[in-house]
C-alpha cells in the first residue's frame, strides 16, 4: 500500500477520529513513514513488513504487536510499550527506544545499529544475532536476555544489567561496559577485545574461549570466575576483587 496520512488511515478503518484505537488491526505492508502516532494504541496489531520509518511512536502501546520485518529506521519509540512484541528481522537502525518496555520481546536478527535504548527494559528478550553495533544501552535492563551471536561492537553499556544473560559468541569488541552487572552471565567464545570492563561485576561468569585481549578489567569483581579458560589475559588485572 502506498504512503497514507493518519487521517486517511483512520477513515479507511472506520475509527473514531477523536480517539483512534488501532488495537488488533492489520496494517501489514502499509507505508506509514513519518506519521505522528504518539501514544496511540496498537495492541495485538499486525504491522508485518510495515514501514514506520521516522514515525513518532512516543509512549505508544504496541504490546504483543507483530512487527516482523518492519522498518522503523530512525523512529522515535521513547517510553513505548513493546512487551511480548514480535520484531524478528525488524530494522530499527538509529531508532530511539529510551525507556521503552520490551519485556520478553522477540528481536532475533533485528537491526539496531546506532539505536538508543538508554534505561530500556529488555529483560528476557531474544536478541539472537541482532545487530547492536554502536548502540546506546546505558542503564538498560538486559538481565536473562539472549544475545547469542549478537554484534555489540563499540556499544555503550555503562551501568547496564546483564545478570544471567547469554552472550555466547557475541561480539563486544571495544564496547563500554564499565560498572556493568554480568553476574552469572555466559560469555563463552565472546569477543571482548579492547572492551572497558572497569568496575564490572563478572562474578560467576563463564568466559570459556572468550577473547579478552586489550580489555580493561581494573576493579572488576571476578569472584568465582575462571580467567584461565579465556584468551588474551596476560596477567591478573590490577584492582580486581
Amino acid at each position: 500500500m502506498a504512503e497514507v496520512t493518519l487521517e486517511e488511515l483512520i477513515a479507511h478503518l472506520g475509527l473514531d477520529p477523536a480517539r483512534p484505537r488501532f488495537a488488533g488491526v492489520d496494517l501489514s505492508g502499509v507505508d506509514l513513514t513519518g506519521l505522528d502516532l504518539a501514544r496511540l494504541i496498537f495492541r495485538n496489531a499486525r504491522l508485518i513488513q510495515a514501514d514506520l520509518s521516522r514515525c513518532d511512536l512516543t509512549g505508544a502501546d504496541l504490546f504483543r504487536a507483530r512487527l516482523s520485518g518492519a522498518r522503523l529506521v530512525e523512529a522515535t519509540l521513547t517510553e513505548a510499550v513493546l512487551g511480548w512484541s514480535h520484531l524478528e528481522g525488524a530494522d530499527l537502525t538509529g531508532a530511539r527506544l529510551d525507556g521503552a518496555d520490551l519485556l520478553d520481546a522477540l528481536l532475533p536478527d533485528a537491526r539496531l545499529t546506532g539505536a538508543s535504548l538508554a534505561n530500556a527494559y529488555l529483560r528476557n528478550c531474544d536478541l539472537t544475532t541482532a545487530q547492536l553495533g554502536a548502540a546506546t544501552l546505558t542503564g538498560a535492563d538486559l538481565s536473562r536476555t539472549t544475545l547469542r551471536g549478537a554484534d555489540l561492537t563499540a556499544a555503550e553499556l555503562t551501568g547496564a544489567d546483564l545478570v544471567m544473560a547469554d552472550l555466547t559468541g557475541a561480539n563486544l569488541a571495544t564496547a563500554r561496559l564499565r560498572g556493568v552487572r554480568l553476574r552469572g552471565a555466559r560469555l563463552v567464545s565472546a569477543n571482548l577485545e579492547g572492551a572497558d570492563l572497569r568496575d564490572a561485576d563478572l562474578s560467576a561468569t563463564r568466559l570459556d574461549r572468550a577473547s579478552l585481549a586489550g580489555a580493561d578489567l581494573a576493579g572488576a569483581n571476578l569472584a568465582g570466575t575462571d580467567l584461565s579458560v579465556a584468551g588474551g589475559v596476560d596477567q591478573p588485572p590490577t584492582g580486581c576483587d
